[in-house]
């Protein structure tokens, strides 16, 4: 399961995360937790870049281009691999931070932030992005405006709000949007109570993906393409027009029960 938080500066977005690996610890479930950029030796170099205050000449194009390298970083050389091994990954934002920031309040557009990020979108799509929904001008803590980003002004962080919030009405039920409390601990109850609920059915892309990242394997002591033919059928196409190559297991398996009771239900493929 590939879990991602998102939201603006100054929301909480970093306490809710603490709070949340607290929480799968103390209830013994492991997970790989990752920031962004980051949490590779080169992706950490690449940060150092990106946020630094003295590159004030930086363009938007080469910021956006660093983090399109550093996350393709990540997901090769630790997302993916997790994955694969069936562990949780929660990622301290993903591409919808470069959609938001770089897409919208920088004006590059997100046919831009697409390309140049093809490689993570086309091989690492989370099944569900907490995003902690508050404007930035209604922040409950003041930023501390270290970073080059945190430097912006305030009109840069409102367009980076509206640039989530189209990214969240275009993402097919992938955002838990999560207006947060005064009380940081309401927050976190809010947040463990989605993702205790039903997750969204996949986009067709993260379905391409979830499908062949452990083909030729089982879960749960039965073979998952029969998931796969019942997830097909809700999303209205074949398998094979999903993607010739996937003749595997499905690895949303682990977390959709509905959908592993409905295969044990079904008989054999």
């Amino acid at each position: 399961m590939f879990v991602t938080f998102e939201g603006c500066e100054g929301v909480g977005k970093s306490t809710q995360l603490n709070m949340l690996k607290e929480y799968l610890s103390a209830t013994g479930q492991e997970a790989v937790y990752v920031r962004e950029p980051g949490s590779t030796r080169i992706s950490e170099k690449i940060r150092s870049v990106i946020l630094d205050p003295a590159n004030t000449e930086m363009t938007a194009e080469t910021e956006a281009l660093l983090y399109a390298a550093a996350r393709a970083q990540l997901v090769s050389e630790v997302i993916l691999p997790a994955l694969s091994a069936g562990k949780t990954v929660i990622c301290d934002r993903y591409v919808d931070s470069s959609a938001a920031y770089q897409g919208y309040a920088r004006g590059l557009g997100i046919d831009f932030v697409r390309r140049i990020n093809s490689y993570a979108l086309a091989n690492a799509m989370p099944d569900v992005t907490v995003f902690i929904d508050l404007r930035p001008s209604d922040a409950f803590r003041s930023v501390r405006r270290e970073d080059r980003l945190e430097r912006e002004k305030a009109e840069f962080h409102d367009k980076v709000y509206e640039g989530y919030l189209a990214q969240a009405s275009t993402s097919n039920g992938r955002f838990v949007m999560i207006k947060p409390e005064k009380d940081k601990n309401e927050t976190h109850r809010k947040i463990i109570a989605a993702l205790r609920g039903p997750l969204p059915v996949l986009s067709l892309d993260a379905l391409k993906w979830r499908c062949g990242a452990m083909m030729g394997e089982c879960h749960g002591g039965f073979c998952t393409p029969k998931i796969l033919r019942i997830v097909c059928r809700e999303l209205g196409c074949r398998p094979e027009e999903v993607d010739k190559r996937l003749r595997g297991s499905w690895m949303i398996a682990s977390s959709r029960p509905d959908y592993v009771e409905m295969a044990r239900t079904e008989g054999s493929a």
